[in-house]
Order: structure tokens, then C-alpha cells, then sequence
């Protein structure tokens, strides 16, 4: 199915290219190295953000579709939509730190909009649209690996430490990097299948930049993203037919073994080189038992849930409640996240949307009888589901990267699901004529501006931040995780990079 209109203006897609080169690039590069690399990639999700609100106000036509896809949507989710955004404006108004709320509140409005925008862009050329993202995540693992291996011989030359560093430097925490890599990996998988790529010296390529990215979670120690793929790939298994499920195990399975040798062969290769044990992630994965703190923090934000149980604490204030202040911005776990800074009847909403969504998408994989687009779903329900495992211990749902990976993956099962279920999208007008689409418009404003609201005070008056806060909340500690230090704030002088 395709929207005759967006035909005629390709330069609509220009806000798309824009995300997809923020989320593919910025994992292996950096722009504005005057900011830390957290902030950074916030800045440019914002920007990109941005672009696409302001494309879909000066756009009737794009803005349309968009508001005829919701409409097509059953009647209670579009309530619960209306519930949501309402009780959350309601919520953020009344916290402690408004401003702060409201930036959360908005900034996930804007992502929910970026979701509908890509849909509505595969709708428009699914062919096109799918081979775009496939071909820029190619890209992205190559230019990632080509940063592993300069920073490997320059530690086999005894150049640099053996402490692969150039992880930290690209993302402030390799734990950041696990995030988007745990989501990107599942579509990488598909590339040869999807792409038509059958030739051996092209697969073993392929090959090799998979195993890449396992020996590059393993040389990080991230334990979650391991479990999550782990879980993610079972899962997505269990929900289509055995000789499918074979063939996507099978993948991961290759890539995980080819991980597994490649990681012994470059320790193996540093140590010959430095006489340095250099460094074991690894062995952290398989021989840490601790919780890394999580279990304390799970208990502390039980606790504060408990003593506010229907309003919550407010968006993006966990940390100014958590004893000892700074450190610990957010639960590391988007359920307790919501219970405790939103309150039981929002969570329990938000949570409702999305596993009735989730289980209307399951539900219809087993019925998909092409190969290509049996395996393409898998790879994005394998993306999704490995995304929302991680986030129930990690800040998937906080860090700009890893947001914008699981919207794109959203807003592509959408249009899948739409295409496939032939849903009327294709109609000039609703019944309700402009209506829908004058919503569309008003809450593009309040979003854009809340965002706008929220983020340019730090912008314009970096050096009021910490005064503000305090008249405001009482607390110095207070640092919403919006930004990598709670406020933006650039390197000054010769602070190390």
C-alpha cells in the first residue's frame, strides 16, 4: 500500500535520512567534541526531532496521514492515547520540578510522533525505505568495527593502553553503546536475506562484522545486553514455526561463536604484543554475580513508589529522592521507572498500550509465509524484544541512542502491520475531515515547545543552572538525566575529553 501524496514531495524523507544518520553515525563518530558524547547525541536527537515536528506543521498533507493512521486505530486505543497525554500533563504540572516533567512528558510525545513519521515513510516506499535502514546499519557496524581496529593496532603498536578506550570516548559509558547495540544486532542478522546478498566472500563480511559486535559487548562486560539478546532471540523464535525459529538461532548462534573466537584472538594477540593480560570483559560477564548495585536501587524505588503510589514523584526527579544525590538518575528498570515517577494509573496505562500492541504484531508472525518478510519481522520483533528485556535493567528507555532505535523499529512494525492488514490509510479524509489533523498540529506545538521549554534555559544560561535548581528544589544534587551531568555543560578549558 502506498500514499500517493508523499510521492510527489520526496523531500519529505529528508527528516528520516536525518534520524537515520544520527542513529547510525554517531556511534562511530563525533561532531561536537566540545560536549561530552552523551550530550552530543542528545543535541542531535532533539535537533532531528525538531525537524521532523516542524516538516509535519509546514506539511498539511504528511501531517494527514499521520492523523488518518490514528484514526484507523481501534477507539480504545486512541482513548488511552487521549488518557495518557492528558494524565501526564496533569501529572507534570503538579511535580515538584515542572519544567523537567514536562521535558520528559514531550520529548516521548515527539518520539511516539517520529514513530508515526516513519511509518508513514514506509508506507510511502517500503521497498525503498526498508533497504535504506538495512544499508545504513551496514554502514554504521562497519564504521564501528573500523574504529575497533584502529584502536587494536594502536594498542598492539603499544600506543595506546589496553583498555579499548575509544568506547568510553564514543559514549560516555560502553554501557550506552550495549544499549544500541542489543537493538541494532537482530537487524544486522537479516542484511544478506533482505538485501538478496548470496555470494560467499559477501557473507563471510557479514559474518565477520556480527562476531565484531559480540567480541565488542564482550570486551565491555556488559552482562544485559548479553541476557537480552539471549532472551530476545528465543522469544522471537518461539513465536514463528520450528524451521524459521532454527534458521534465526542459527544466526545468532554463528555470530555468537564467531564473537566467542575473535574475542580470544585479539586477547590473545594483545597479550603476545604487550605482555599486558589487557583487558577481560568476559570473564567479568561469566564471573560477576553481583547485581551491580540494581538491587538496592530496585528497593529504593519500590520505596519511594510505595509513599507515592497515584502521582508518583514526577518525571525525571528519581535522583533528587534517591539518597546520596548524585549518581543514580533513573530505577535501571522502565517499569519501576514509570510506577515511581508517574504513579500506578499512568503505568499501568502506558503498559497496556503497548503489550496489546505487542500482542496484535506476535500474534500475526506465524502467517507470514515470505521469507523475506517473515525474517525481516522476526529480526525487528528480535530488536524490540531485546530492547525491552535490557530495559528491565538498563536505561534503554533514557539514553537518546537506544530511544531512537526502538522508535524506528516501532514506527517499521506499524507500517508492516498496516500494509500487511490492509488498514484504510489510503482515504483523502476522515470523516471528522480536519479535525484529526488540527489535534495533530496543537499537540506538534506543545511538544516542540516543551522540548524547547525544557532545553534551552540550559543552553542560554549554563551558569544559573545549579541556583535555579536549588531555589527550586532545595537540592544541589538534583541533575535530571536529560543530559549527561543533569545540565549541558561543555568542556571547559583543558578538562580531559
Amino acid at each position: 500500500m502506498k500514499i500517493r501524496i508523499i510521492e510527489k514531495s520526496k523531500f519529505i524523507f529528508i527528516p528520516f535520512f536525518l534520524f537515520l544518520s544520527v542513529l547510525s553515525f554517531l556511534p562511530s563518530a563525533r561532531v561536537i567534541t566540545t560536549l561530552p558524547s552523551y550530550d552530543e547525541k542528545r543535541l542531535w536527537q532533539v535537533f532531528s526531532l525538531f525537524v521532523i515536528g516542524l516538516t509535519l506543521l509546514l506539511v498539511r498533507a504528511l501531517r494527514e496521514r499521520i492523523s488518518i493512521i490514528l484514526m484507523a486505530a481501534p477507539f480504545s486505543y486512541r482513548l488511552a492515547f487521549v488518557l495518557v497525554f492528558t494524565l501526564g500533563l496533569f501529572l507534570a504540572l503538579n511535580s515538584p520540578y515542572g519544567r523537567y516533567a514536562l521535558l520528559e512528558l514531550f520529548l516521548f510525545s515527539m518520539l511516539l510522533v517520529a514513530a508515526l513519521y516513519i511509518t508513514v515513510c514506509y508506507l510511502a516506499a517500503p521497498k525503498f525505505f526498508t533497504n535504506a535502514i538495512i544499508w545504513f546499519f551496514v554502514i554504521s557496524v562497519t564504521l564501528h568495527f573500523l574504529s575497533f581496529l584502529q584502536n587494536w593496532i594502536l594498542i598492539l603498536l603499544s600506543i595506546s593502553p589496553p583498555n579499548f578506550d575509544y568506547l568510553r570516548y564514543l559514549f560516555g559509558n560502553p554501557r550506552f553503546m550495549n544499549q544500541w547495540q542489543g537493538i541494532i544486532l537482530p537487524i544486522f542478522l537479516v542484511a544478506p536475506l533482505i538485501l538478496s546478498i548470496s555470494k560467499k566472500r559477501w557473507s563471510f563480511i557479514h559474518l565477520l562484522l556480527a562476531s565484531f559486535f559480540w567480541v565488542s559487548i564482550f570486551i565491555s562486560g556488559g552482562r544485559g545486553v548479553v541476557l537480552a539478546l539471549i532472551v530476545g532471540a528465543v522469544l522471537s523464535g518461539v513465536l514463528v514455526e520450528k524451521s524459521a525459529a532454527r534458521f534465526w538461532w542459527a544466526l545468532h548462534f554463528k555470530a555468537l561463536v564467531g564473537g566467542f573466537l575473535l574475542y580470544q584472538f585479539v586477547r590473545a594477540s594483545i597479550f603476545f604484543a604487550t605482555e599486558s593480560s589487557g583487558v577481560d570483559g568476559l570473564g567479568r560477564i561469566l564471573g560477576d554475580t553481583s547485581s551491580s548495585g540494581r538491587v538496592e536501587i530496585w528497593l529504593q524505588a519500590w520505596h519511594q513508589f510505595l509513599q507515592h503510589p497515584w502521582q508518583g514523584i514526577g518525571g525525571m526527579h528519581f535522583q533528587l529522592n534517591f539518597p546520596g544525590g548524585m549518581g543514580v538518575s533513573h530505577p535501571h528498570n522502565i517499569v519501576l521507572q514509570l510506577l515511581v515517577e508517574w504513579g500506578l494509573p499512568f503505568s499501568v496505562a502506558v503498559l497496556s498500550i503497548a503489550g496489546f500492541a505487542f500482542l496484535r504484531w506476535a500474534s500475526a508472525l506465524k502467517h507470514t509465509r515470505d521469507k523475506q518478510v517473515l525474517f525481516l519481522k522476526v529480526a525487528i520483533t528480535n530488536g524490540i524484544l531485546t530492547g525491552c528485556v535490557h530495559s528491565l535493567f538498563s536505561g534503554v528507555w533514557v539514553m537518546p541512542l537506544s530511544q531512537m532505535a526502538m522508535v524506528l523499529l516501532i514506527g517499521w512494525a506499524v507500517g508492516i502491520y498496516i500494509q500487511e492488514h490492509s488498514l484504510n490509510v489510503g482515504i483523502e479524509r476522515t470523516s471528522l475531515g480536519k479535525f484529526p489533523s488540527h489535534i495533530a498540529s496543537v499537540v506538534l506545538l506543545l511538544s516542540l515547545g516543551g522540548i524547547g521549554y525544557g532545553v534551552f534555559p540550559e543552553i542560554l544560561r549554563l551558569n544559573e543552572w545549579r541556583m535555579e535548581s536549588y531555589r527550586t528544589t532545595g537540592s544541589r544534587n538534583f541533575a535530571p538525566r536529560f543530559w549527561m551531568q543533569g545540565r549541558i555543560r561543555p568542556y571547559i578549558n583543558n578538562e580531559q575529553k
